[in-house]
């Protein structure tokens, strides 16, 4: 989870250790689409795995995106 929080880091003004599982890719975080997909982009190239586009929209929270690298890629 800490390698995907500093992904995540990358594109929030928002430290580690104040990134909560159960927080809100959107409200919480501010992700808009074009971060979202950037940061989406880069998750697939750490983790070794593809997230199609209708995936992305299913996921409300880190633990959803989380989760999601857990089951289809590699080095979580």
């Amino acid at each position: 989870m800490d390698k995907l929080k500093t992904i995540i880091c990358n594109y929030v003004d928002i430290k580690v250790a104040d990134i909560r599982d159960d927080m809100s890719l959107n409200a919480d975080l501010g992700l808009d689409s074009l971060s979202l997909t950037m940061m989406i982009m880069d998750i697939e190239e750490s983790f070794g795995c593809e997230i199609p586009e209708s995936a992305i929209h299913e996921f409300q929270t880190l633990n959803d995106l989380y989760s999601y690298v857990e089951e289809n890629g590699t080095g979580i």
